[in-house]
């Protein structure tokens, strides 16, 4: 299958519906508003923003198997909220 390459103007045109959705999806909560590893119980903590939280145990991401404390203490979030960066 090829993919389409999309014009600017098409890009342009989609910005607005991807900034509606994003607002939406931020009001139910489906971003995070904070990140911090807990190392006390060995976890990485996510705030909501409809206040929930969720966490979860750093031993289950492969990826974080070899990270020292103080890395995993660099938690950020991305500019939008749905992403974790170090």
């Amino acid at each position: 299958m090829r993919s389409r390459t999309l014009s600017d103007a098409e890009i342009l045109s989609q910005l607005p519906r991807a900034r509606a959705r994003e607002q939406h999806d931020r009001r139910r909560g489906l971003r995070a508003s904070s990140a911090r590893y807990d190392r006390t119980a060995g976890r990485i903590v996510l705030e909501l923003t409809n206040g929930m939280l969720f966490a979860f145990p750093v031993r289950t991401i492969t990826a974080l198997h070899a990270a020292t404390p103080q890395q995993l203490s660099g938690v950020a979030l991305d500019a939008s909220g749905g992403a974790l960066r170090w």
